[in-house]
């Protein structure tokens, strides 16, 4: 990991919603110790919720784990289920039928999709509140991780 941290030019930002363990926590801290401009957000940690106080002090966005997050992904996630649900007790599926109105707010092309976007989601809530917690102790950290994760309000998708 330390030698794909070193391809980042200057003024890049890594952004990791993904997987925690895609990103070695450790070499990034190293990194952002010696790169003093780099830019990080984080949604996924290693080792959740027993995350790393220091690299949590130190990125510029941090989300507990909420990235997907979403009414619709919700929506998709517990029909998946209720269509498996189905197959395995051989019932035949209805259909899903939602108004996609409901799920997403619709991007207008002539506006700035960071309008969109903030209005859709503001990170700096969640990261204001998990840094925070920094000054607590390893407990409180991962017990405002933990309560963040699950009191999070669900939010509306973009749509294009």
């Amino acid at each position: 990991n330390e030698k794909n941290l070193a391809l980042f030019k200057p003024g890049g930002i890594l952004m990791n919603a993904g997987r925690g363990s895609l990103v070695d926590n450790s070499a990034l801290l190293q990194h952002m110790k010696t790169h003093e401009h780099f830019r990080v957000v984080l949604d996924v940690w290693e080792h959740e919720p027993d995350i790393s106080v220091d690299l949590l002090s130190r990125v510029d966005v941090a989300t507990p784990h909420i990235a997907g997050y979403s009414l619709a992904g919700k929506c998709r996630a517990s029909y998946n289920v209720y269509e498996k649900f189905c197959k395995h007790f051989n019932f035949r599926a209805q259909p899903f039928v939602v108004d996609e109105g409901e799920l997403t707010v619709e991007i207008k092309k002539e506006q700035p999709i960071s309008e969109y976007a903030l209005s859709i989601f503001d990170p700096s809530k969640l990261t204001n509140q998990m840094k925070m917690a920094v000054n607590s102790s390893d407990a409180k950290i991962k017990e405002v991780f933990e309560d963040l994760r699950k009191n999070y309000t669900l939010r509306k998708e973009a749509a294009f």
